[in-house]
């Protein structure tokens, strides 16, 4: 099994704010490598034979349990998952009404029993050892959640599934937070996270279905350290047309509102961090439009304006500024 220890909150300085909201990373003491494998699907059985053998291949090599949730498929999917979870005593299988991928995963993690989680996507591939080497970067990293680089896949080519992964070493994130709102730098099925580090983020608000993974990421940056391994830790479906992600303008809206939520969260994000959140979703509104959308002049110079002046101690950095730059989206949603 493994423990964790919380050392009392620190006070460190941000120059914006004047005050500190962290709490140190928590020691972690590692003595096994048990994990909950938690796979959510939706209308995925084309993909899952390949995506449970993988599954099961990790499973052998760790130990744990493998949980799937099924929300509310209408394909073959549920008959899929049936014949694999029988006679498998580590598998447990949570069929539900269609509720989506935040819920589903919620459910999974709920249901975990060992100290380690996994998400996978319904059809994703996890590469053979990376959650070994996802293990190791959290005890070298001493973190709660590290990630992986993942890489796409065409449905007719299962044999480039086996990246060597021992040359790559991990590498701590010096600011995740920052890094969260900078840029989307992992996808679920490339992660690893102790869930005793995270289980205060639970549940995820189930009212945004696009960018799960996102919100995850902001959440779990404001409770533990991060670590990067730069190697591949899963092929995702180069061609998936059913992916909710797929449509681009609806995740950049849902970023968007996702943090005007959780900048609010106590204690509220310093100031640096709010105006660089700004900062980062106007210049990816204003982008968006003049590439894809017919938005009038006025609001092109407005997000114009507003990103440049983010970067002044005065910006404004409220709530509902973040809600006008998401409605940027509503031509194309």
């Amino acid at each position: 099994m493994a423990s964790i220890v919380t050392p009392p909150f620190f006070v460190s300085y941000d120059t914006a704010a004047g005050f500190c909201w962290e709490r140190p990373p928590p020691v972690v003491r590692y003595a096994a490598m048990q994990t909950s494998y938690v796979v959510t699907i939706f209308n995925k059985a084309a993909y899952l034979p390949n995506v449970l053998k993988a599954v099961e291949a990790e499973w052998r090599e760790t130990g744990g349990e493998i949980i799937l949730v099924n929300d509310g498929s209408t394909d073959c999917s549920g008959a899929i998952l049936a014949d694999f979870s029988a006679g498998r005593n580590h598998v447990l299988l949570h069929n539900q009404r269609n509720a989506g991928v935040t819920a589903a995963t919620n459910l999974g993690f709920s249901l975990a029993s060992y100290p380690l989680v996994r998400f996978v996507d319904g059809d994703d591939l996890i590469v053979r050892g990376s959650t070994r080497l996802l293990i190791q970067a959290l005890k070298e990293g001493k973190a709660g959640f590290a990630f992986g680089r993942f890489a796409f896949y065409e449905e007719n080519a299962p044999d480039v599934l086996s990246p060597d992964l021992a040359c790559f070493a991990p590498k701590r994130v010096a600011d995740p937070l920052q890094l969260m709102i900078r840029t989307q730098p992992f996808i679920p099925s490339t992660t690893l996270v102790l869930r005793q580090a995270v289980a205060a983020c639970f549940p995820l608000p189930e009212k945004y279905c696009t960018s799960q993974d996102y919100l995850m990421g902001l959440r779990f940056a404001r409770k533990t350290s991060f670590v990067e391994v730069d190697g591949i830790c899963c092929w995702s479906p180069a061609h998936e047309p059913d992916r909710l992600s797929s449509s681009k303008a609806r995740m950049f809206a849902e970023s968007t509102l996702i943090l005007a939520d959780e900048m609010q969260a106590d204690p509220p994000w310093p100031a640096s961090y709010r105006r660089l959140a700004v900062r980062r979703a106007a210049g990816r509104a204003l982008l968006y439009a003049e590439r894809h959308l017919h938005c009038s002049n006025r609001r092109i110079l407005w997000l114009a304006f507003i990103r440049a002046t983010a970067l002044f101690p005065s910006a404004r950095s409220t709530p509902n500024l973040f809600r006008d730059i998401a409605a940027t989206y509503t031509e194309a949603l």
